[in-house]
């Protein structure tokens, strides 16, 4: 009876240790999925916190570029600001992607989204603003004040989402570390117990054996005492022969049981995945399961009888031995974790070790097992680089905090700066116009030797501001913009500014009316100069036409006398030439040069003075057909020069044919006079540009130096002596004179020697 207990516990006890390890297996299985999850959702945590520096990036990189273009007008920083805006826009996607689970972070990135856009645009606003020449100083201060309050909205909303991910990454982090520790507790106290549960069942079958040997002494005692007395034997023969039938019968059932037992004990190790092992004192291997087998890829019976030097490098191999050792010399049971190098890979094992004894409790070797936890120590060393890559971020990401800071007190300095430095008079008032900043200028403008205005009210600092300006103000603190070109100030002490003004409302961080800031410039002396030039021009136009009239009056008043001191120098020189000394024929040449010339000149005036007097009688005039009036014209002066000509089709245009022909004519013939040593060669061309012909002369002459392009134009200048190329300096005027009249305009360019192009423009019909 007792035998079969003992062997029903046996049993009991081989498929409690059975089950015990299939469920520290199933806990294991479950502790590392969930590490698994809790590291995956780490990592994920960390791709969200990078999506928000990668954001926070684009928006510091298209800050940057807009700041470096605002100061330096380097085109090179625009390219800066687009990568930005770009990069910005793809990560706020991806940003998106990575949140599409967690509805509170979807909801603020639909609050951000737009506030970035705006901000984005209010800077590409304040790029295209900077672009126009002279820029707007007012819109730019207003666009930098609302991106300093959208940049503080966005900010704000980053800081929100990145505080969030941070709680998730804490929490996952103490899922993670906690299956850690629930894996290792399960394993160790699952593998204790069934490791206790076998060392049990292994004593009943050491009892089992001991009990059965036992058995066998007791029969041949038995025996032996029967071989002496024949007649008892005969006399139990009977009843021996029934005892021995009956105890082979037990042994038999006892042999099959234990065989039984062990081929279930040896089924349930070899079915456990980590490497169960017995070694006796002398560190040599009296048993190991399969796994544990081929984990160093033999046989069992290929490490059975051997030391770990067979399979251990020798510094891993001196430690296993010296730990064996302190156990069995301790008596106790140790829990260790090895690193070990086992074909060509690192692995990390926790191996359970203890002491096994026979039946008088003699030391006879040791018994572990050992399990794999490599994943587990990889886990953590990712988990502690993780960490440290999150401080690292931290501190980063506290640096760039540091110098955002920074960056945004040294702006506001700067706008302080910018205000109270701006060569415009600038005023930034509260909503109850009390001054918050002013500029120098404006401290000048109005006559302000105080500065401790700071604080004190517009209307206490101006008693005599009108009342239309204070209902002006009143509209701009609503939201208006309130501008004027001209308007003037009765000052207290009786004089009058006039100015100039523009008043806007700025806002406040919560998108609310802050104040006022008032543009204003002083134009007093502007208008008085203004007044002042008006006067001039109009005393500069009537003396303008009353020499005019005077030229017109004076030349054809002149032409008569002129005409009769011709006509007597002309008989004087027909009757007594040769007949009076040299000297008298030399006065009498002089004369007549000198009419001549005078001539010339009252005939050049009265056509000058027809171009620039009277009504101007405009006609669509084909200025091909003035080209060939003007050649016909100066046919003569083209034949003695052997000038060569070259036109091309030339437009109708809306203007005086007499004028256009005179234009034309006056150009061809300075081309021909300014010539060099060759023959002229002259080429005459039009192109249309946008809403004006432009028609062209161009010579191969003696060319003009460009710093006289100007004077040219100006009339009785000229750059030669009369002798050299005779002329009265109105030629080039009068062209002028016509082409203004005609709403165009005329210019040379030209080098010296290389010729020159004359210009003019005409409006297209």
């Amino acid at each position: 009876m007792k035998q079969f207990v003992e062997r029903n516990i046996a049993s009991s006890g081989l498929g409690l240790a059975l089950l015990l390890l299939l469920f520290v297996g199933g806990a294991s299985y479950h502790s590392i999925t969930q590490l698994l999850v809790a590291d995956n959702w780490v990592k994920h945590t960390y791709s969200v916190l990078e999506e928000i520096n990668q954001v926070t990036s684009g928006l510091k990189d298209a800050e940057q570029g807009w700041r470096g273009y605002m100061m330096t007008n380097d085109t090179a920083f625009l390219t800066t600001f687009k990568v930005g805006v770009k990069k910005v826009g793809w990560e706020i996607k991806k940003l998106r992607q990575l949140t599409a689970e967690n509805s509170r972070q979807q909801q603020r990135l639909d609050t951000l989204q737009p506030l970035i856009v705006k901000r984005l645009n209010s800077l590409q606003n304040s790029i295209n603003l900077q672009q126009q020449k002279p820029s707007n100083l007012t819109i730019q201060v207003t666009l930098t004040e609302q991106d300093k309050e959208l940049h503080n909205q966005v900010q704000k909303i980053l800081d929100d989402i990145e505080a969030e991910e941070r709680q998730l990454l804490q929490y996952q982090t103490l899922v993670s570390q906690a299956s850690v520790r629930n894996t290792i507790i399960v394993f160790v106290m699952g593998y204790s117990l069934s490791f206790g549960l076998l060392l049990g069942v292994f004593w009943l079958l050491q009892q089992h054996l001991r009990d059965r040997k036992k058995a066998l002494h007791d029969s041949e005692t038995v025996l032996n005492a029967t071989a002496q007395s024949t007649a008892a034997i005969v006399q139990l023969n009977a009843q021996l022969e029934e005892r021995v039938q009956e105890r082979t019968a037990q042994l038999e059932a006892v042999n099959q049981q234990l065989q039984e037992n062990y081929t279930l004990l040896q089924t349930v190790i070899d079915s456990n995945p980590n490497p169960i092992y017995v070694k006796d004192c002398q560190g040599r291997y009296q048993f190991i399961n399969y796994p544990g087998a081929r984990l160093f890829n033999k046989s069992t019976e290929e490490i059975i009888g051997q030391d770990d030097t067979v399979l251990f490098p020798p510094e891993v191999c001196a430690k296993i031995q010296a730990d064996d050792q302190r156990i069995i010399t301790s008596g106790s049971c140790e829990i260790l974790e090895d690193t070990v190098f086992i074909q060509g890979e690192w692995f990390t094992y926790l191996s359970t070790k203890n002491v096994y004894c026979d039946s008088l409790g003699n030391i006879l070797g040791i018994v572990g097992f050992s399990r794999d936890i490599t994943p587990l120590k990889q886990a953590q060393e990712r988990l502690r680089q993780a960490n440290e890559e999150l401080e690292l971020r931290i501190q980063a990401r506290t640096a760039e905090l540091v110098q955002a800071n920074a960056a945004l007190a040294e702006s506001e300095e700067r706008l302080r700066l910018f205000v109270e430095h701006a060569p415009s008079a600038i005023a930034m008032f509260d909503n109850q116009m009390r001054y918050l900043v002013i500029s120098q200028r404006w401290l000048f403008d109005y006559k302000l030797s105080d500065r401790n205005i700071i604080g004190r009210s517009h209307y206490e600092v101006f008693p005599e501001i009108p009342e239309y300006w204070k209902e002006c103000h009143q509209k701009v603190l609503a939201g208006e913009v309130v501008k004027s070109e001209e308007d003037f100030f009765l000052r207290a002490d009786g004089t009058t500014d006039w100015l100039r003004y523009e008043v806007r409302p700025w806002h406040n961080s919560t998108g609310e009316v802050g104040g006022v800031i008032m543009f204003t410039e002083v134009i007093t002396q502007r208008r008085e100069a203004e007044e002042t030039l008006k006067k001039a021009n109009a005393e500069l136009i009537r003396s303008n036409q009353e020499l005019e009239q005077f030229a017109y009056i004076a030349s054809h008043d002149l032409r008569e006398p002129l005409r009769k001191i011709k006509s007597y120098t002309d008989l004087l020189v027909k009757r007594y030439q040769g007949q009076l000394d040299d000297k008298a024929d030399k006065y009498i040449a002089h004369i007549t040069d000198g009419a001549t010339r005078m001539q010339v000149l009252i005939t050049d005036l009265l056509i000058y003075s027809r171009v620039t007097r009277g009504e101007l009688s405009l006609e669509p005039t084909d200025l091909g057909l003035a080209l060939n009036r003007a050649l016909v014209n100066l046919q003569g002066t083209i034949q003695e020069s052997n000038a060569l000509i070259a036109t091309y089709p030339l437009p109708t245009v809306r203007a005086n044919p007499s004028q256009m022909e005179q234009l034309l004519q006056n150009l061809i013939a300075n081309a021909i006079k300014f010539r060099a040593s060759q023959p002229p060669q002259i080429q005459i061309e039009a192109s249309l540009h946008e809403q004006f012909w432009t028609i062209s002369v161009q010579d191969n002459g003696i060319g003009i130096e460009p710093q006289y392009s100007e004077r040219i134009f100006v009339i009785f200048q000229r750059l030669h002596t009369k002798d050299k190329y005779p002329g009265t300096g109105i030629g080039l005027p009068m062209c002028k004179r016509i082409v203004e009249r005609h709403g165009g305009k005329i210019w040379v360019e030209s080098e010296l020697g290389r010729g020159a192009t004359f210009f003019f423009t005409l409006p297209a019909v």
